[in-house]
């Protein structure tokens, strides 16, 4: 078995165990079947032959997987900082190769111009209060030059498992926060509020925003 890779030169916040991986697959599910597609209906041209690169794959290495079941002669790379969520190599599609990658900084040449979609999405902890850095970056690794910008709110059918998904990021959060004293005692008393209050009805709605981009000619 391999080791992981974890680059911790960049600020992530929620856990790498196996509640996080197990809630990113939920969160994974939940954006699918509210969206209904992997690849936004926008995206046109030969998808059988596509490369396709997901940055920030820790999530989407199970969206990469689905993709590949739509796409088995697509090229589909993921990347991420860190390689501790990533499924053993073994059981992944033949298509589909991770790789770690750290997004913020100086792209590898050999990546550069090298797809034709790139998926990004989830990244607003990585990302920070700057993400220009970030999608300078993704753009710099797209061949070719709509714009969406869709709002998804959150049905009723899904609120609670919404809800509970969102409580899973809190509790990952709170737990890696250091050298807050006492305030960690209180988060976690109004985490434990925030639960009773789900199981009486209350919801988190916070809905899903997609937008598609191209790149600009030059």
């Amino acid at each position: 078995m391999s080791t992981a890779v974890v680059d911790e030169s960049t600020f992530y916040g929620l856990g790498r165990d196996f509640t996080s991986t197990t809630r990113l697959y939920l969160q994974h599910w939940m954006w699918r079947r509210q969206l209904k597609y992997l690849l936004h209906p926008a995206v046109t041209g030969d998808k059988e032959i596509m490369s396709v690169a997901d940055i920030g794959c820790d999530l989407s290495s199970i969206w990469l997987i689905d993709l590949a079941e739509q796409l088995p002669r697509a090229k589909l790379d993921g990347y991420d900082i860190s390689s501790a969520q990533f499924p053993p190599a073994e059981w992944l599609p033949s298509n589909v190769e991770l790789t770690t990658l750290n997004a913020l900084a100086e792209i590898p040449s050999i990546l550069l111009e090298k797809y034709d979609v790139i998926h990004i999405g989830l990244l607003v902890l990585v990302a920070g209060d700057e993400p220009v850095p970030l999608l300078k970056n993704v753009v710099k690794m797209l061949r070719l030059e709509v714009v969406h910008n869709l709002f998804h709110p959150i049905p009723d059918e899904i609120a609670h498992p919404w809800t509970h998904m969102h409580l899973l990021s809190v509790s990952e959060l709170i737990k890696d926060i250091k050298d807050a004293g006492d305030k960690v005692h209180e988060w976690w008393e109004l985490y434990v509020k925030a639960i009773e209050e789900a199981r009486e009805g209350a919801s988190i709605r916070m809905g899903m925003v997609v937008a598609v981009g191209k790149k600009p000619k030059s």
